[in-house]
């Protein structure tokens, strides 16, 4: 498993393109522009005010998990609630656009449909109130996504390097 900080986009795209990793989670900061990232690699992330790596505040850049499996991705649109995924697994991780609406009836559905999941996760977006893109996969900007197949194996050695 690959855990690293990149200070740019451009950086970013090098880890991704240059490691062996099967998927990623990347965790960015709010100032940082990812409506055009794209990837033939399996990718989940959001953006957030900071973020923080090793013990240090970051208010640029990206914290970026390199996972040895690959993820199952579930891309919704909250203008349309139509949860119509399953999800077969004791816990899921759901990123979600901060600033998207039907948030809290989402929530509700997922509450009443999944009671019996563990979900990981929260909103993403800025502290200005504006709304810009901010959750991500490899295919483009949604304003939620949902991982449901575990991507963390406490026993596997993590390479910070």
């Amino acid at each position: 498993m690959l855990l690293k900080y990149a200070k740019s986009i451009e950086e970013l795209k090098d880890v991704v393109n240059n490691s062996d990793a099967k998927s990623y989670l990347i965790l960015g900061c709010v100032s940082e522009k990812v409506d055009n990232f794209k990837s033939n690699k399996n990718i989940i992330g959001a953006l957030f005010p900071k973020i923080i790596f090793n013990g240090k505040l970051y208010d640029s850049g990206f914290v970026v998990l390199g996972l040895d499996e690959d993820i199952e991705i579930k891309k919704l649109d909250l203008n349309n609630l139509n949860i119509d995924f399953e999800v077969d697994k004791k816990s899921a991780f759901v990123f979600v656009d901060a600033f998207s609406k039907n948030i809290g009836e989402f929530m509700e559905e997922v509450y009443f449909n999944f009671s019996d999941i563990t979900f990981i996760g929260g909103g993403a977006g800025s502290l200005d109130f504006i709304q810009r893109p901010v959750v991500f996969t490899n295919e483009g900007v949604f304003d939620c996504i949902v991982v449901e197949k575990p991507f963390y194996d406490p026993k596997k050695k993590i390479d910070n390097s």
